[in-house]
């Protein structure tokens, strides 16, 4: 039996933690002893099947028929990293492994759609750019909670303030192989943006979904709480927040394949025509919480309607025309989607979108939200999750077992929000009628 590899850096390390991105893409983890973890071997180690089925309180879906015994965590190495912050504790993500092969888990989702890519002769490259906001203990502050105001977007005092949170994040990221290159506050009170450098494949998933992790401990530790909820209350001052996913395709010698002299390649337009095509599909992923579809309204920088444009922040598809760092920048994420579903999704209809040779049509260079020759895309959870459902391409593509799972779960949640009188409705009836 084989002992699980152990760098030479990782002498101090005292607890591993096993983590699993569930359906909504909340880190669910669990603790094992650094010498019992060493010892795994060729063993696997339990993790219970119906955690992927929960929704964030754990209900379970009635309408399909969840398994209720255990899965087995697979640790994927490349991930392995020591908190910085911690060096006693390291992390590394897992897959899960049924008596039958990969669960439906969303990572697993991912790796099929990337090989499915590679498959075909071509290497995503993929740029993840979230939004999310920084709270403080005081929610009822002058700004909702905020650790600055709304007129501090883009300020040096909005940085200053929170410099220990930042230096750390610039420290520690890159210790943990990920490459952050901008860290700045957005136009909201609170919010910030992450940036991370381009990757090729599953790595640039793994690096986004270990920099929220990195992001919300360290916060933690500055007295702050941070979070990727897409709209975190209904204070004025707090602007939705959202998940740009910068993508290109590249060929066997890296040379960017959306690259022409004239702008994009046809291959490129082949592929924006991809993700309008299935654009309400791809909804029912990007927008991944009831919250989420409350970020597509006007004048959030949020694409409301299906169409592209060269550098046009107003469209679902923004191309960005840069010679050998040509890309397309899909802005219809939520900050909360799951980066691994969110990029499944975008990249098969992107593919499907080649392999159809897809039309996008002329660039738009107006506000493609407000045109209504544009189709729209689904404005709640249960209709983009029908939409994601329905789209055979999708479900296909990043794994039937995934879809089934991840619609449960969704319609779970559409149910019960269904029932949830909310605060809104109590200041609004409840006196006068």
């Amino acid at each position: 039996m084989t002992s699980m590899p152990v760098r030479a850096d990782d002498a101090e390390v005292r607890i591993v933690r096993l983590l699993v991105p569930d359906a909504h893409g909340v880190v669910r983890a669990k603790s094992v002893s650094a010498d019992y973890f060493r010892g795994l071997g060729e063993r696997r180690h339990v993790w219970a099947a119906p955690v992927l089925y929960g929704d964030v309180w754990q209900n379970l879906p009635s309408d399909v028929e969840v398994p209720m015994g255990n899965a087995f965590l697979v640790p994927d190495m490349d991930t392995w990293t020591v908190l910085p912050w911690n060096p006693t504790t390291a992390v590394v993500i897992c897959d899960l492994e049924a008596d039958l092969g990969l669960a439906p888990a969303p990572r697993s989702a991912a790796r099929r759609v990337i090989g499915s890519a590679t498959d075909a002769g071509y290497t995503p490259l993929l740029g993840p750019e979230v939004e999310f906001y920084l709270m403080t203990p005081d929610a009822d502050g002058p700004h909702g909670g905020s650790a600055f105001g709304m007129q501090d977007w883009y300020s040096n005092v909005a940085l200053s303030r929170i410099d220990g949170l930042v230096q750390d994040l610039f420290e520690f990221l890159p210790r943990m192989g990920i490459p952050v290159y901008e860290v700045f506050n957005e136009h909201g009170a609170g919010q910030m943006e992450i940036n991370v450098e381009p990757t090729v494949g599953l790595r640039a998933l793994d690096q986004i979904f270990l920099a929220r992790l990195a992001t919300k401990e360290l916060a933690e530790r500055h007295r702050l709480r941070a979070t990727f909820m897409s709209v975190p209350s209904n204070h004025a001052e707090h602007p939705p927040s959202g998940f740009h996913l910068h993508q290109t395709l590249l060929d066997d010698e890296g040379s960017n394949l959306f690259a022409a002299a004239d702008g994009l390649s046809a291959l490129g337009r082949a592929y924006v025509g991809g993700q309008l095509a299935h654009a309400s599909g791809i909804t029912g992923v990007a927008a991944a919480t009831v919250t989420a579809y409350k970020r597509l309204r006007p004048n959030a920088y949020a694409p409301l309607r299906a169409g592209w444009g060269i550098d046009n922040r107003t469209a679902m598809v923004r191309a960005v025309l840069r010679g050998e760092s040509t890309r397309i920048e899909n802005r219809l994420g939520a900050s909360d989607a799951n980066p691994y579903l969110l990029a499944a999704a975008q990249l098969a209809a992107g593919l499907d979108g080649i392999a159809t040779g897809a039309d996008p049509g002329d660039p738009a260079a107006h506000d493609v939200g407000s045109d209504p020759s544009y189709p729209g895309v689904p404005t709640n959870l249960f209709d983009g999750v029908a939409a994601f459902e329905a789209d055979s391409v999708l479900v296909e593509a990043m794994g039937r077992d995934v879809a089934e799972m991840y619609c449960a779960v969704q319609r779970q949640v559409w149910q019960r929000y269904q029932f949830h009188v909310t605060e809104w409705e109590i200041a609004e009836y409840r006196d006068v009628l």
